[in-house]
């Protein structure tokens, strides 16, 4: 427990020297000191530290020493889940035991009780009032100075016992007056009958506002009650007998009072229903806060959002604490940690929704009233919003057709499946190929007879487009593996923003998201089709995000995406002041060349021969200092230092002494093996020796079946996702800027048909290895044909239709004959099937689905 309790605290020692006191043992994130209802302190008091090992070290240091003369005591602090176990000593504490027990056994108690009942002081003295001796003792023992008393008392006595001989009226009336002052005195006075009244709560008053004011306040209306609550401040609550006096305060809403202007709201119902639960479960008011909340909360609310709110934060809290104590239970698709735009730091509150409603609930019940850095972490549903409130209920049915689409846009624009990098829409790509060339739009996108289609202009603007914006992004500090990566975790901080409209500029981006928080750095490429926009905290980005996403920018909608995790190779930093166009001043641009040319990697492969086995390593020498050494020989393809496997669970695996390194030249190697033998490394003498082991790198590792894929094998490309609507002159003229074409050929369906249509996919051929090569990778980046992306593939010098008819029934029948046992013949009808499952599966592979792959699903 990172929460700790103090007891026997001296008086007068407040909650800054308690905290002064405590601090030396870690940073203290909450000081809680118990007062009673009339504000005497009970000598006990909480503390909260940042981390549990801080919160021993304090139990362990501050148990049993002394604080002035007081002698304290430091335990740990228990959860609110685990209190219910414990027994309740003190008189203060709200719940009492006798709750617990059954109806029967407390009558029982009762009854015991009032058996083995002590007689009182008053009982005693009432048995010897009349005792002539006791009286005499009584006399005996006063002190000097009440003989007068005793005197007149006792003259008043005879006074009245002399009224009933001289006045026989007197008898019948005395007696009735003792007899009515003794049931007075025995029994009390009945409490006034309860009167509902019609409540106004009243908002954002002074806080020296007194009960005088308000009714002052609301001398036209006749308030009968003005309660201010004591312990908060801020509001107060008056009631009226009748309704229309309540009216006449609601008329004065958004008056001032004190030169602040007051809100006033109805409260009769609410008040009427507490008062109901009141009189209904009269325990329900002597419960605890939290255990009220506890028992309001159900698993139902849960489960139907999977939403859950949470607060009393830690200021030093950060949102990846967050998402790791609730991932513990469940994959977690969102956190929400707010923060104050003023003062930079959190509010202490914030919201967390779980991908399945269940793993919700079982947080909550293992969560909730734990400790968290020290304060108590509570937690309850979350409140989500009605459809009616989403699609704004009560407007007209005709108009909510369009607002609807948008809202769904909404609420699917943070979902990974509508994402495409560098996807740019039409419209977009056409103004800025126009702008770039000095020509119109119209120009671009209408084709005469003879020429090339509009589709395949389209299609090489925008791959064109696409490399120079890759260029410029990595000139300025944005790592372009990150979007090639098939698999990557999203960042919660950086946004794509896509479709933008033309004439763009990075201050009108900044201008657009600066409201919603700080932003960092915003980096626009010249073709002002995406940019990058960096924020500072997670929250303020989220904020962004969902306000902005699918909204109208200028004339386009906006399309809004999470760049992938490591898309700047440098940390967040707070921007400097930039003109209206945005630009770097010189120095920033010399040192992001700078960090550029230092992280420039030789991406070539090695050559054969290039790897060196080290013998007679440390065991303390680990890969930086062996290339640290041998870097001066030439480019380094990969170190690695052989070590043992760690079968003693303590995560370390030891050093064997040896290892290897792998040059990306045959020259390089030579030259080490030749003239740095007996080199000492970490004051040890190594021994080089050419080895035959290649080495790979971990990236490479995880990426080999991918590298393979698109491995060059020739001059053939196999182009799939191909529009229907496109034909063999659309596809050619793509593909014919960048070498000379051997052969296409576009396969058609196997079915006659009235339309004649192809199947989705093509084989393109270049006369040479280079043009196929330029080709592949520049069409294979992100390239759209009537608003589909290309995806292509390297095919084998001999792929063809009918060779990969072959390739695939032989495999079919193999497999076949390793089920049954038996031997079959690839002939006859069976052949026959075997092609049509050769055709099902590549229809199913290479023509289109029903899902266009553009960025976002229109």
């Amino acid at each position: 427990m990172s929460r700790i309790i103090v007891k026997n605290i001296p008086n007068g020692f407040d909650e800054a020297k308690i905290r002064n006191h405590f601090s030396t043992c870690g940073i203290i994130t909450d000081v809680q000191l118990k007062y009673t209802p009339e504000g005497k302190f009970r000598n006990f008091g909480f503390i909260g530290y940042e981390s549990e090992e801080q919160a021993a070290k304090a139990i362990t240091h501050f148990n049993n020493s002394f604080i002035r003369t007081s002698k304290i005591s430091v335990a740990p602090c228990v959860a609110l889940s685990e209190s219910k176990t414990l027994k309740v000593w003190s008189k203060y504490a709200q719940k009492k035991e006798e709750t617990a027990k059954p109806a029967k056994e407390q009558e029982d108690t009762a009854g015991t009780k009032e058996k083995a009942k002590a007689p009182t002081a008053k009982d005693v003295l009432g048995q010897y009032q009349n005792d002539p001796k006791f009286q005499e003792f009584l006399s005996a023992h006063k002190r000097a100075g009440k003989a007068v008393w005793d005197n007149q008392f006792q003259q008043a006595a005879e006074q009245a016992e002399e009224k009933p001989a001289n006045s026989d009226s007197a008898v019948d009336v005395e007696p009735s007056k003792e007899v009515s002052a003794q049931e007075e005195g025995e029994k009390k006075s009945p409490k006034k009958p309860m009167i509902s009244l019609f409540v106004a709560k009243v908002h954002n008053i002074p806080l020296s506002t007194k009960r005088q004011d308000l009714i002052r306040f609301f001398k036209t209306a006749k308030p009968y009650s003005v309660r201010i609550p004591p312990k908060q401040s801020g509001f107060a609550y008056v009631g009226f007998k009748t309704e229309s006096e309540l009216n006449k305060a609601l008329l004065m809403n958004k008056s001032f009072l004190g030169g602040k202007q007051v809100k006033i709201f109805d409260f009769t119902a609410r008040s009427a229903n507490h008062a109901a639960q009141a009189k209904t479960d009269p325990k329900q008011g002597k419960q605890a806060k939290w255990e009220r909340q506890k028992a309001n909360a159900s698993s139902e609310t849960i489960c139907e959002s999977g939403k859950l709110f949470f607060r009393n934060l830690a200021y030093s809290v950060q949102e990846s604490d967050i998402r790791t104590l609730f991932e513990k239970y469940g994959p977690v698709a969102e956190v929400d940690v707010p923060i104050d735009s003023n003062t930079r730091k959190l509010k202490g509150f914030g919201t967390v929704t779980f991908m399945i409603p269940e793993h919700a609930v079982t947080a909550y019940n293992e969560l909730n009233g734990t400790f968290l850095q020290g304060r108590m972490f509570h937690i309850l549903p979350a409140k989500v919003p009605s459809d009616e409130t989403i699609n704004g209920a009560g407007e007209d049915d005709s108009t909510d057709y369009k607002k609807k689409k948008e809202q769904t846009k909404k609420k699917t624009a943070q979902s990974s499946h509508n994402w495409n990098t560098l996807f740019m829409g039409e419209n977009a790509v056409a103004e800025a190929v126009a702008k770039k060339y000095g020509t119109t739009k119209e120009q671009i996108l209408i084709s005469s007879e003879g020429e090339t289609s509009a589709a395949v202009r389209l299609a090489l603007g925008e791959t064109e487009l696409v490399l120079e914006m890759e260029s410029f992004l990595k000139e300025h500090g944005i790592s372009l593996d990150a979007f090639n990566a098939n698999e990557t975790k999203r960042s919660n901080t950086v946004i794509l923003a896509k479709n933008l409209p033309p004439g763009c500029t990075a201050a009108d981006l900044r201008k657009l998201f600066t409201p919603f928080g700080l932003v960092g750095r915003v980096v626009l490429p010249p073709s002002a089709v995406t940019a990058v926009i960096e924020f500072l905290d997670p929250s303020e980005a989220r904020k962004a995000f969902k306000s902005l996403a699918y909204s109208m920018f200028k004339s386009l909608p906006l399309f809004l995406e999470w760049a992938p995790t490591g898309t700047f190779t440098s940390g967040p930093s707070i921007p400097p002041e930039t003109d209206e166009n945005s630009k770097p001043d010189a120095t920033s641009s010399q040192t992001a060349g700078k960090t550029a040319e230092e992280t420039a990697v030789d991406d070539s492969e090695p050559e054969d021969g290039t790897t060196l086995f080290i013998k007679n390593l440390s065991f303390n020498t680990n890969e930086d200092a062996i290339r640290e050494r041998f870097r001066c020989v030439g480019a380094i393809h990969m170190v690695q230092v052989v070590r043992s496997m760690d079968l003693s669970g303590t995560g370390r695996n030891e050093s064997r002494g040896y290892g290897f390194i792998q040059f990306k030249r045959r020259q390089a190697a030579d030259y080490a093996l030749k003239n740095l033998q007996s080199v000492q490394i970490d004051g040890r003498t190594v021994e080089l020796a050419r080895s035959d082991r290649t080495l790979r790198t971990a990236q490479e590792g995880a990426e080999r079946k991918k590298s393979k894929a698109l491995k060059q094998t020739g001059c053939k490309i196999l182009v799939r996702n191909i529009p229907f609507q496109a034909s063999a002159k659309e596809v050619r003229d793509l593909f014919k800027p960048f070498g000379d074409i051997k052969s296409l050929r576009l396969p058609k369906k196997m079915a006659a048909s009235a339309d004649d249509t192809h199947r989705g996919f093509c084989f393109v051929e270049y006369v040479e290895e280079s043009d196929a090569k330029r080709a592949f990778d520049t069409l294979g980046r992100s390239t759209h044909l009537y608003g589909r992306r290309l995806v292509l593939e390297w095919a084998a010098p001999d792929s063809d239709v009918e060779e990969l008819r072959k390739r695939t029934a032989q495999q079919f029948n193999n497999s076949s004959e390793g089920a049954s046992g038996g031997k079959r013949t690839a002939s006859g009808k069976g052949v026959l099937k075997t092609e049509e499952f050769v055709s099902s599966s590549y229809k199913n592979s290479g023509e289109n689905d029903d899902d266009d792959d553009d960025g976002y699903d229109e």
